[in-house]
Formats: structure tokens, C-alpha cells, sequence
């Protein structure tokens, strides 16, 4: 699933909704078979990354937050594709703001906090009106509850839970 999710993110054309699905079955039956995922999830390395490892960790911390909210089937499974996909986006960065070690000035900022629009963005042009569903969750993953969040400073009762979800959990 990691080296799936780096080829998209490094080109978002090569991504295929088949294969997302696929890999998002995968690792929520993996979970399920309590086969160990969750020390992959739990690897210093895979915590903060800006490769696949991270959104196939978001995932299987969804796999495991969204039991324990009692997500029906459909919606872990949204859960875990919308993990997979949250940070689509950042393709779309130039990679001084992705990889710096320096603070970023301001206008960097403002640029890196467009990432959510960005995978809206990509996610309805590339999956088109039948994924509506994830491009308003990928949007939603950095709102907080009390509006203070970003791109658009939404408030509690306008997010979705899936991205909800994801923004704690990412």
C-alpha cells in the first residue's frame, strides 16, 4: 500500500479508484485478522513522513478509531480510503515547502494550507461526481471544531466526521 500511495502522490494521474479500493479492503481485513498492522502504525519512522507510509498509517488508525466508534461498514470503509488519500494535495507543493528545514515564511504557509482544496480539487477531477463524498472529506481534514481550523474555518456541525476523524488522527 505505501509504495501505491507514493506513486500517486509523486503523479496524481496514475490514480486508480480499482486499486485504492483494493488496497483499502486490504488493510481493513489485515486489521481485522489482527495480523500485526499495528506496529507498522507505531514505527517512530512512519509517524511524520511526507511519504505513503503516512496516510497507510492514518489508515490503519482508522481502521481501529472507527471500531471503536461503531462506523458501519461503509463508512470505515470511506474512512480508510479518504486516510489514503487525505494528502493528495501536497503533490501540488513545491518541494522546498515540503522538505525545508528552516521555518517557513508566511506565504508558505498560506501555500501549504491550501493542500486540502488542492486534493478536492484532484480527487473530483481524477474520481469525478461519484467521490463528491471524499473530495469533501480530503477538504475537511484540517478544520477543527471550534472554526479555527483550515482552508475555510468550518465549525463543528459543517465537518464531516470521517475528516474529523482523519485531522485527529493525521
Amino acid at each position: 500500500a505505501c509504495a501505491f500511495v507514493d506513486q500517486f502522490m509523486t503523479d496524481p494521474n496514475t490514480l486508480d479508484v480499482n486499486l485504492l479500493a483494493e488496497h483499502a479492503h486490504h488493510i481493513i481485513d489485515r486489521m481485522q485478522q489482527g495480523t500485526g498492522m499495528q506496529r507498522l502504525a507505531m514505527r517512530p519512522k512512519y509517524l511524520v513522513s511526507f511519504s505513503g507510509a503516512h496516510p497507510v498509517n492514518i489508515a490503519i488508525m482508522a481502521v481501529l478509531l472507527s471500531g471503536a466508534l461503531r462506523f458501519d461498514e461503509q463508512d470505515r470503509f470511506r474512512a480508510v480510503v479518504a486516510s489514503l488519500v487525505h494528502d493528495i494535495g501536497m503533490s501540488r507543493l513545491p518541494p522546498d515547502i515540503l522538505h525545508h528545514d528552516r521555518e517557513l515564511a508566511d506565504v508558505e504557509v498560506a501555500e501549504l494550507r491550501q493542500h486540502p482544496n488542492y486534493s478536492a480539487e484532484l480527487i473530483q477531477n481524477l474520481l469525478g461526481d461519484s467521490y463528491a463524498w471524499l473530495a469533501k472529506v480530503v477538504n475537511q481534514e484540517h478544520e477543527r471544531a471550534q472554526g479555527q481550523g483550515y482552508p475555510n474555518g468550518l465549525s463543528i456541525n459543517d465537518i464531516e466526521p470521517i475528516a474529523q476523524m482523519i485531522g485527529l488522527l493525521d
